[in-house]
């Protein structure tokens, strides 16, 4: 199974009188993903779902980022912020092993996660995507395998012939 988890985009603060949860991505971080989406479709990783956080920063992140998979982004509950590596185990669950699942959240999360899986410490700033081979969603049964960085993502899909 592999696991694409990414760290939605740049979002922009709360506005008075809002929540957290209503945050929403700012105009870098959607021209940032729309970017790494390119780069995405270039590359043409077989990712079979997209899955995201029901915040409205990593709602926004998956619609902009799906379309490289020609899929339809799907909300799930248990990538709220909090999310555990059990969580990750009960989305994987539902799936075959040979899966290739994007799972888009937040930080701490998306640190903490890799670092279970993998044992790997990581920098996780906004967009980022964080390549994971895992023989199970178990701790340090996980094979960390890139890293790309919003901007190292775009450069990359610029070096790359169109399809």
């Amino acid at each position: 199974m592999y696991l694409y988890f990414v760290r939605h985009g740049l979002a922009a603060r709360a506005a008075a009188g809002t929540s957290d949860r209503e945050r929403i991505l700012t105009d870098r971080g959607r021209a940032q993903l729309e970017a790494q989406q390119q780069a995405l479709q270039r590359l043409a990783w077989p990712v079979a779902r997209v899955l995201h956080s029901p915040l409205v920063r990593a709602r926004q992140t998956a619609a902009a980022l799906a379309p490289a998979f020609a899929l339809v982004p799907e909300e799930e509950r248990l990538l709220q912020p909090g999310v555990t590596l059990a969580d990750v185990q009960e989305i994987a669950s539902r799936y075959p092993t040979s899966a290739h699942l994007m799972l888009i959240g937040h930080q701490p999360d998306m640190g903490r996660l890799t670092h279970r899986l993998t044992g790997a410490s990581v920098a996780v700033q906004e967009g980022v995507i964080i390549v994971i081979e895992a023989r199970s969603v178990r701790p340090q049964q996980g094979t960390l395998r890139a890293i790309y960085a919003p901007e190292d993502l775009a450069q990359l899909g610029r070096a790359l012939p169109a399809t």
